[in-house]
């Protein structure tokens, strides 16, 4: 680095600051904040002020940093891509194991056979070693919430997861046992298929 290249680093109070960075925008005479110090400077010291030329600003320090911080930025950026897909990851398991739990759970039979089975309870009053039968029998979507969520899977889960099955897997129909009133919802695997 030449001597017309060196950094002077000065530190004066905000509202100075801000003075000179007015005064240099407002007037097209000097380039920048630099160029009028620059200029005051010479003009202070007798010498004649360049106005025109070129003020040199060494940007090496500023640029290491920017590199440094892009490069701290790159390594933040893969470590929460990183947590995303663990978490993903997780998040699908649990749920391809629900959706298989769902699918051991509910019956397989002729669509009219299981919508005339009647769960004895509601959900509610259904003893929690009777619900898994409910379930095998009637299909009863509603038994099905109570009993997985025993098991810690949130309403959410279990409601996409029907519906999910209803959409996706042939054979696999959820349907209300009595359409009219929209109740006794039904999640049940239709005879003939594997699903």
């Amino acid at each position: 680095m030449t001597d017309s290249e060196r950094f002077i680093g000065i530190k004066v109070n905000p509202d100075t600051k801000t003075r000179w960075q007015q005064a240099a925008e407002e007037n097209p005479e000097y380039r920048s904040l630099t160029h009028l110090i620059a200029v005051a400077v010479e003009a202070e010291l007798g010498e004649q002020p360049d106005t025109g030329g070129e003020v040199d600003v060494d940007m090496n320090g500023v640029h290491e940093r920017l590199d440094s911080i892009r490069d701290e930025m790159r390594e933040m950026a893969d470590t929460i891509d990183e947590t995303y897909m663990l978490a993903r990851n997780e998040e699908m398991a649990d749920y391809t194991e629900l959706k298989a739990l769902v699918q051991d759970l509910i019956p397989t039979g002729e669509r009219e056979e299981i919508l005339k089975r009647t769960p004895e309870k509601p959900p509610m009053e259904t003893p929690e070693d009777e619900l898994e039968d409910v379930i095998g029998r009637t299909g009863s979507a509603s038994h099905l919430a109570r009993l997985l969520q025993n098991e810690g899977y949130t309403p959410i889960e279990i409601k996409g997861v029907i519906e999910q099955l209803a959409d996706d897997v042939k054979g696999i129909e959820a349907t209300f046992a009595r359409p009219q009133e929209q109740s006794d919802k039904r999640i049940y695997r239709v005879e003939g298929y594997d699903g």
